[in-house]
């Protein structure tokens, strides 16, 4: 598979989706692109060779999570691989697996 920038991205964005290594903090108001840019970066990260069942992205809502993995299968050849998880649900998926941390009970 043969590798190009991310395209119809702004130099932040570009940034952004080549960025590798340390963590990187995007902060953007509504409208600016952050998914565009979130989904430039996995299909980098899938044309350089990531596996895509080793990418997961975190969104807050099943209409965000499904949008993302939609927009990433049908920008490169991710059959499935990469997934999302809704934040309430990896919270609550984390409570069950670390009971002792947090009194869970208490409501």
């Amino acid at each position: 598979m043969d590798h190009h920038p991310p395209s119809g991205l702004n130099p932040d964005q570009r940034h952004a989706a080549r960025h590798r290594g340390s963590h990187l903090l995007i902060v953007a108001g509504a409208g600016t692109g952050k998914t565009r840019t979130l989904v430039a970066r996995v299909v980098d990260l899938i044309e350089t060779g990531v596996d895509p069942s080793r990418i997961q992205l975190l969104t807050f809502t099943r209409r965000a999570s499904a949008e993302m993995v939609g927009r990433v299968a049908a920008a490169c050849d991710d059959q499935g691989g990469t997934t999302a998880l809704i934040a309430a649900n990896l919270a609550y998926e984390m409570l069950c697996v670390l009971p002792g941390v947090v009194n869970a009970s208490r409501r």
